[in-house]
């Protein structure tokens, strides 16, 4: 399949260096970062930012919602969780909600309007995974100008570059470090100008189109 396609369309160029190594073939290729959609960008926010933490994603043991409660259980910064546990993971959801203290939230599946509600009032939002290629959540969040905390396994430092705050996810230590950075800092203003610049699916749209215009001709 990869010798066959007529040019590879990747999500980052570190997804394509994976592919090199995992696999013998000879192919060129067009980066297409993934994208938020335009509600989460243009939006109006009616809401006061507080101190809080949110956390939107799956909850299974890949996004690591469960060292992410070990590094917040009794420490007082209240923490959301939003998402429904993935099918094969009750197992994990249920150590979660044992591991979880009186800060801890779930708040279970949310609407697009509910999620964005609950962005524009929370500082940061967390993603510490064990591998992410970009983390959909962590671009929605930095549209609705929260500082986000993600993983470094994967490809995120790459879409991220400074505007994130790195965190070890097998240690609950280094992600409770990583959101207390990120609840003290400012929130970074030019992180909407970043979004709308490289982040938009009107940008992936684009780009696709221009690399099966150079295929086509």
């Amino acid at each position: 399949l990869l010798n066959s396609a007529s040019k590879l369309l990747p999500n980052s160029d570190n997804e394509f260096r994976r592919l090199k190594e995992r696999y013998n073939f000879r192919n060129t290729y067009t980066k297409i970062p993934n994208g938020v959609t335009n509600d989460f960008i243009d939006q109006k926010s009616t809401h006061q930012k507080g101190m809080g933490v949110v956390c939107v994603g799956r909850i299974e043991f890949v996004k690591n919602q469960l060292n992410l409660i070990k590094a917040l259980k009794g420490t007082g910064i209240p923490l959301k969780i939003i998402g429904q546990p993935a099918p094969n993971h009750k197992a994990y959801y249920e150590q979660c909600k044992k591991e979880a203290t009186d800060n801890i939230q779930f708040l279970g599946q949310k609407s697009k309007e509910e999620i964005i509600h609950e962005l524009d009032q929370a500082k940061v939002h967390v993603l510490p995974s064990w591998f992410e290629t970009t983390g959909l959540s962590s671009i929605e969040a930095l549209a609705r100008r929260c500082n986000i905390v993600i993983t470094k396994k994967g490809d995120t430092e790459e879409y991220f570059e400074d505007f994130a705050f790195y965190c070890d996810p097998q240690s609950p230590d280094s992600i409770r470090e990583a959101i207390e950075r990120a609840l003290e800092e400012d929130v970074n203003p030019e992180l909407n100008k970043f979004i709308r610049q490289n982040f938009t699916w009107q940008n992936a749209a684009q780009k696709t189109l221009k690399a099966y215009q150079k295929v086509l001709s």
